[in-house]
């Protein structure tokens, strides 16, 4: 669908909705915006990390994986108790 189409669509259902809760969906809106922000902050340093697992060899990335999931038992084990 076409961003005019989908604006277009958002101001008509606009139309319909009770003053007392346009307040709250401005705030929605806000809010939601200030999120997006937030990601795109955010997502440059999380893709710098992107394509390195080629790098590692079987090894070492068999290691990783016993130890993590030797902590999440140990872990799993001391909530247990």
């Amino acid at each position: 669908m076409k961003p005019a189409s989908i604006k277009k669509q958002m101001i008509d259902e606009l139309e319909n909705i009770p003053e007392d809760k346009l307040q709250l969906l401005l705030e929605l809106i806000r809010s939601s915006k200030s999120n997006l922000s937030d990601l795109q902050a955010k997502r440059k340093p999380i893709t710098d990390y992107a394509g390195s697992w080629k790098e590692i060899d079987s090894e070492q990335y068999n290691a990783m994986i016993k130890e993590l999931r030797d902590r999440r038992e140990k872990a799993r084990r001391e909530r247990d108790v």
